[in-house]
């Protein structure tokens, strides 16, 4: 060995030594749960915890049976530095925070997780856990009334959330109706429902023996959009319940009254139904009302009543043959708005001919849920004033004349409702006024007669100030 050497040799094969254990620290995942067994719909805290990575991608959780997994959040960063004797060594965790819901009593298997870690697909370990049957349904619950039994598609109906929870003693001191609510109550995912309700405490119906209970009312009206049963998968409360032992992470979803939707029955459907489901009525009115054939008419339709009115269908003006023998009505959708609580629509009509004297009534047919049978709504009928069309006729010119017989032809239908205006261009032009010759010459010599004085002035004033020497 050269001598030489060996002084630099043990240097080198230290600072060696202290970057092996960094250069090859492994990543590993872990998967860990809070409790040591479950009870049957109490969440239970999960944690993912990935060690030493540069790159992390969110774990992939399998769906498993007879259990709820819900994310909390994104992953959580943390960063461990320690330095001993000059020595640096850092750890670097992220943590992926899970809820798992058990559904039946048994053995809850929780399946490895994978995670893809610096290119790498790792997975945690399988846990087991026992699952007990729980009081939490005496503790907690949730159900959901809509008053009715058949549904139609298309149909407002109200509903009435009712969440139960029993009072509960924290530190010996009964919790009140207004902490429960507020503090330990979790809406997790509402539906259609509103995030206010109302409270009392009363008896909850089947409780044995009789007990009352904190009752918690959500109430809304929804539009039904499908035919079936009627469901709310969406809907999930959470409650964190304080009991001797610690606080129970209770999670329900409501019982749902039977109910089922029906869509729109096609039999003794009329030709002008557009899918209004409810209870309505339909006024009309019109502008101008004294006009000749072809003269544009502006028909406003307005509809109102019980139901989901802001969604309204416009009319099918279309379908109406005495309304479309009489006028010429545009085939267009028509497009509404909300005005003091109804649907109005707007259409330009123009008579046909100058014996039409009125507006037709317009129909508006709707189901009726209640009665499960289609009504139609009928507006009045609107007088009309309807003069025959003004003719045009052009003047009498020298170089263009036009005939009065062929003025006399020209009606209101060829004119698309124009009259009283003149359309002939050499008329058009010999009613203009050439400009007078002064008036010409004044306004092509005004511009260099301006420029001219402005530049004698300014020069006449630079000779008078300048310097003689």
């Amino acid at each position: 060995m050269n001598p030489r050497t060996k002084p630099t040799s043990w240097p080198a094969g230290l600072l060696i030594a202290a970057l092996v254990p960094a250069l090859h620290a492994q990543a590993t995942v872990a998967l860990q749960a809070g409790v040591k067994h479950a009870y049957v719909n109490e969440a239970i805290p999960v944690t993912i915890e990935v060690n030493n990575f540069q790159q992390c991608e969110l774990p992939e959780f399998p769906e498993f049976p007879d259990c709820q997994v819900r994310q909390m959040g994104e992953g959580i960063n943390s960063q461990y530095v320690q330095i001993v004797n000059g020595r640096r060594t850092e750890s670097r965790t992220r943590t992926y925070n899970y809820e798992l819901t058990p559904k039946a009593v048994g053995e809850l298997i929780i399946p490895p997780v994978s995670i893809r870690v610096d290119g790498q697909v790792l997975q945690t370990r399988a846990v087991t856990l026992p699952v007990r049957a729980g009081d939490a349904g005496e503790l907690f619950s949730a159900e959901i009334a809509v008053g009715r039994r058949r549904i139609y598609v298309g149909q407002r109906v109200p509903a009435t959330m009712t969440v139960w929870v029993k009072p509960a003693r924290w530190r010996g001191q009964l919790l009140s109706a207004h902490t429960m609510g507020n503090e330990l109550l979790h809406l997790i995912n509402l539906g259609p429902f509103p995030r206010r309700a109302t409270s009392s405490k009363r008896f909850r119906p089947g409780s044995d023996p009789p007990e009352e209970y904190y009752a918690y009312e959500f109430v809304t009206e929804f539009v039904v959009e499908r035919s079936g049963q009627l469901t709310f998968d969406d809907v999930e409360i959470g409650m964190t319940y304080p009991t001797r032992g610690g606080t129970r992470n209770l999670r329900t979803r409501p019982v749902v009254a039977p109910a089922e939707i029906l869509p729109i029955p096609m039999e003794n459907r009329p030709a002008t139904y557009s899918g209004a489901v409810g209870l309505y009525d339909i006024e009309t009115y019109a502008r101008p009302t004294d006009v000749r054939v072809g003269d544009p008419i502006e028909l406003v339709i307005e509809v109102f009543g019980e139901g989901p009115v802001e969604t309204l269908p416009p009319p099918l003006l279309t379908a109406h043959a005495d309304l479309n023998d009489n006028f010429r009505v545009p085939d267009q959708t028509l497009a509404g708005e909300m005005i003091n609580g109804r649907r109005r629509f707007n259409v330009t009509i123009r008579a046909r001919r100058d014996d039409v004297t009125e507006i037709p009534p317009i129909e508006y047919p709707y189901f009726d849920p209640d009665a499960e049978r289609f009504v139609m709504a009928r507006s009045d009928p609107i007088a009309l004033s309807v003069a025959p069309a003004a003719e045009v006729q052009a003047p009498d010119l020298a170089h263009n004349r036009t005939s009065a017989s062929e003025a006399a032809s020209t009606s209101l239908e060829a004119l698309d409702g124009l009259h009283d205006i003149e359309t002939d261009e050499a008329a058009l032009l010999a009613t203009i006024q050439p400009p007078a010759p002064g008036l010409v010459t004044a306004v092509l010599l005004a511009p260099p007669a301006a420029f001219l004085l402005t530049w004698g002035g300014l020069a006449l004033v630079q000779s008078r100030t300048a310097d003689p020497a």
